[in-house]
């Protein structure tokens, strides 16, 4: 996973880096970059530093968009279905094991 094409969709669709680590925390918890990662990566975006790796971020993210919303959707319903068959018990585990 390119961890940094998602923290420049956070970033062009306005999440600050608290919700973008939050965000990333909850859908991908066991590989989520740290909070300095996401803050660095936040920074170079916006000073409009790029490397070669980074000039083709956009067609990264187009290509990356409906493939991770996607994959977010499957772990929202994937979450909601595990709360219903638990019927609501131990929400905040059910959130943290997706």
């Amino acid at each position: 996973m390119k961890f940094r094409v998602l923290i420049k969709y956070c970033l062009l669709k306005g999440k600050n880096t608290v919700e973008a680590e939050t965000w990333l925390d909850a859908e991908f918890p066991d590989t989520a970059p740290g909070k300095s990662t996401i803050k660095d990566w936040y920074a170079k975006f916006r000073s409009g530093e790029t490397s070669t790796e980074e000039d083709n971020i956009r067609h990264e993210i187009e290509e990356t968009q409906l493939q991770m919303l996607q994959d977010v959707m499957k772990s929202a319903l994937r979450r909601a279905e595990s709360c219903i068959e638990n019927r609501g018990h131990h929400l905040a585990d059910i959130i943290s094991q997706s």
